[in-house]
C-alpha cells in the first residue's frame, strides 16, 4: 500500500518486510501520474529508491525488460519445472489431465516434489477433483491462492509454514495450490504477490510445478499470465473435429505470443479411439503440433469422479500412459534446455 505525504500524519518506520512497504515520495511527481488525492509511482523506481537507503538489499528489476525477463525466473534452466496444461474447448478433460500428470510425477521414484496449481479463470474445480471441499466444507481454506496471499507475512518470518498451507493428501503424492476464492469482494492478488511467492517460497520447494490453465480466453487472469511466462511445456488438451483442432491451433499462437514456449514445447493430448486419433494427428501435423493418445474408459472415469480421486490411481492403463507423457514432457524440457545453451 502506498500513501501520499500528510503532514497530520505521523512518520513510521519503513518496514523490512518486501510486501508490506510503507513510505513517502522520493521525489515530485508530474502532474500527469497524479490520480485524485494521492499518487501512483512505478514499483522499479519505487525498489531502487528503496534498495538505495538501504530497506531492501536485492537487486531492483530492470523495468524495460519485458519479454528478456520471461527467461529469467521461468523455464526449465532456473527454478522447477513448469508445465501448464490449458487450451481446448470446454469439456477436453483439463482438470483430469493435469490431475493424473501431478499425480504420475509425484510417484516417481526419484522423490521429486510437485505442485500442483489451479489458474483456471473460467471454471476452477480441482478442489472437486481432490476432495478438497466436501458437503459444503473446504478441509484446508488457507490452499487457496488469495488465503494464502495474506499469509504472506506470516510465511516470511517462519510463523506458518508452507506445508502446512497448501492442500495435500498422502495418497496423491503431490500438493494443490487452489484457485481464489469466488468471493463478491475478493483478495487483490497483485504482481508482486505472485513473484514473491514463486522466487522465495515455491521455486526452493518444488521441483515440477503443473498447472490447469483452463482455456486460455482473451481476458485470461493476471495469475494465468504469470504462469504462462513461467511454462517450460506446454500441454493442450483436445477432442475430436475442427473446432477442436481450431482450437488447438489458437492456443498455440497464445503460447507463442505471451511466452517463450515454440512449437517445439507444445503437445497435443487427446483421448481417442486409434482412427480418430490418427485422423486428428494428420490434421494438427499441419499447424506443427504432435499428439499424444492417451486411454480414456468412461466407467473408470465415472469411479474416478465418484471418489474425487485422479483418474490414473483406478485405471493401470491411465497410469501407463501418463508414465510415458511424463517422460516425453521431461524430455521436451531437456530438448528445449540444451538449444538454449
Amino acid at each position: 500500500m502506498w500513501r501520499r505525504s500528510d503532514p497530520v500524519r505521523p512518520a513510521r518506520a519503513v518496514p523490512r518486510h518486501p510486501l508490506l512497504l510503507l513510505a513517502e515520495s522520493p521525489e515530485p511527481l508530474p502532474a500527469n501520474n497524479r490520480v485524485g488525492n494521492g499518487w501512483r509511482l512505478g514499483a522499479p523506481r519505487w525498489l531502487g529508491w528503496i534498495r538505495g537507503r538501504g530497506v531492501v538489499s536485492s537487486p531492483a528489476p530492470d523495468p524495460h525488460a519485458d519479454r528478456s525477463r520471461l527467461a529469467e525466473f521461468g523455464g526449465p534452466r532456473h527454478g522447477p519445472l513448469v508445465v501448464m496444461v490449458a487450451g481446448g474447448r470446454g469439456g477436453v478433460g483439463r482438470s483430469t489431465l493435469a490431475v493424473d500428470l501431478a499425480y504420475t510425477l509425484g510417484h516417481g521414484s526419484n522423490g521429486r516434489r510437485v505442485l500442483l496449481v489451479d489458474s483456471d479463470s473460467v471454471d476452477p474445480d480441482l478442489d472437486l477433483h481432490l476432495g478438497a471441499c466436501r458437503a459444503g466444507r473446504e478441509l484446508m481454506p488457507l490452499s487457496r491462492l488469495d488465503q494464502l496471499t495474506l499469509r504472506l507475512p506470516d510465511l516470511h518470518e517462519g510463523r506458518i509454514t508452507l506445508d502446512g498451507c497448501l492442500f495435500t493428501d498422502s495418497d496423491l503424492g503431490f500438493q494443490c495450490l487452489l484457485a481464489a476464492r469466488d468471493d463478491p469482494k475478493p483478495v487483490t492478488v497483485g504482481r508482486e504477490h505472485l513473484d514473491y511467492l514463486f522466487e522465495h517460497l515455491l521455486a526452493p520447494t518444488f521441483d515440477l510445478i503443473v498447472v490447469d490453465g483452463g482455456p486460455l480466453v482473451s481476458h485470461s487472469s493476471g495469475s494465468l499470465r504469470f504462469w504462462v511466462e513461467r511454462a517450460g511445456v506446454a500441454l493442450i488438451p483436445c477432442g475430436e473435429g475442427e473446432a477442436h483442432r481450431r482450437s488447438c491451433a489458437r492456443a498455440l499462437r497464445y503460447f507463442e505470443e505471451n511466452s517463450n514456449l515454440g512449437r517445439g514445447n507444445c503437445l497435443a493430448v487427446t483421448a481417442l479411439g486409434p482412427a480418430a486419433a490418427q485422423h486428428q494427428r494428420r490434421q494438427l501435423a499441419e499447424h506443427g503440433l504432435e499428439l499424444e493418445n492417451l486411454p480414456w474408459v468412461p466407467k473408470a472415469a465415472m469411479l474416478a469422479a465418484a471418489r474425487q480421486v485422479p483418474l490414473a490411481q483406478v485405471d493401470n492403463r491411465m497410469r501407463s500412459a501418463c508414465q510415458a507423457l511424463a517422460v516425453r514432457v521431461t524430455s521436451m524440457s531437456a530438448g528445449r534446455q540444451s538449444r538454449e545453451r
